[in-house]
């Protein structure tokens, strides 16, 4: 019997947000310092500021840990970082 593909991760399975967003950096092969170089990468490009690397570092981790959920600004920069839609991370948690 063939098997099915998996669907892709995101939240509209269901998934929490800090699942989602950790599981996505590390099939990357990404540590966190690695996601804050991308995401400086992708700020500088879009013409906008991102916070120190020492406070994204804060940040992702309260992201990762399911404590706080990303801004509006950071939803954006990690959703071109992550090859992501915003749609699929701010689809509301149950």
């Amino acid at each position: 019997m063939p098997t099915r593909p998996r669907p892709p991760s995101g939240l509209s399975q269901g998934r929490p947000f800090a699942e989602v967003l950790r599981e996505r950096r590390m099939s990357k092969g990404w540590t966190q310092a690695d996601l804050i170089r991308e995401m400086q990468r992708v700020a500088r490009r879009q013409g906008t500021s991102l916070p120190t690397a020492k406070s994204l570092k804060a940040m992702i981790s309260r992201w990762e840990q399911g404590r706080h959920k990303p801004d509006r600004h950071n939803r954006a920069i990690l959703c071109a970082v992550l090859g992501l839609d915003e749609k699929t991370l701010t689809v509301k948690e149950r």
